[in-house]
């Protein structure tokens, strides 16, 4: 009898013990040890991209790697102003890992890396058109909705 009862009960703390470890698990898959949640469960994607050839990238606003990151509103542009005639001359920033986090209609939101400062900016509302990509991940995440970054506790 007491077999029994001890067999019993080591199958139910066994049992329990699966099932909070299986919650504890989903609990960290979900967010991180910080309540972040992965930039890709909130706008449905994150997928690096390339710009194609002529294609530039001409502003960019800071971007803090997750939503605890100082936020500073430093923006970039890429275009040099003739002090003599007024031209403008759009030039593009020197960009690299470029990743597209949020696709709405033909245009997205990329983020990317500053060549000369190493620093990470975003572009939102930038053309498709312009850039190389997965397209049935791009498709599939093209809900027509533009997603607020600013607070949804989004990590990259």
């Amino acid at each position: 009898m007491k077999k029994a009862v001890t067999v019993i009960l080591s199958v139910l703390l066994a049992v329990f013990a699966g099932a909070v470890f299986g919650i504890a698990m989903h609990g960290l898959e979900r967010n991180d040890s910080r309540g972040l949640i992965p930039i890709e469960k909130i706008s449905g994607i994150k997928t690096k991209a390339t710009l194609k050839p002529g294609c530039k990238v001409i502003n960019g606003y800071h971007f803090p790697f997750d939503d605890n990151g100082i936020r500073c509103h430093c923006i970039r542009v890429g275009m040099d102003i003739d002090v003599n005639s007024s031209e403008v001359t759009y030039t593009g920033l020197s960009v690299r890992d470029i990743s597209i986090i949020d696709v709405y209609g033909d245009k997205c939101t990329i983020t990317f890396i500053c060549s000369d400062d190493n620093e990470r900016y975003a572009e939102y509302d930038y053309p498709l058109v312009n850039l190389n990509y997965n397209k049935a991940k791009v498709d599939a995440a093209n809900d027509g909705i533009k997603t607020e970054f600013i607070g949804s506790r989004y990590t990259l």
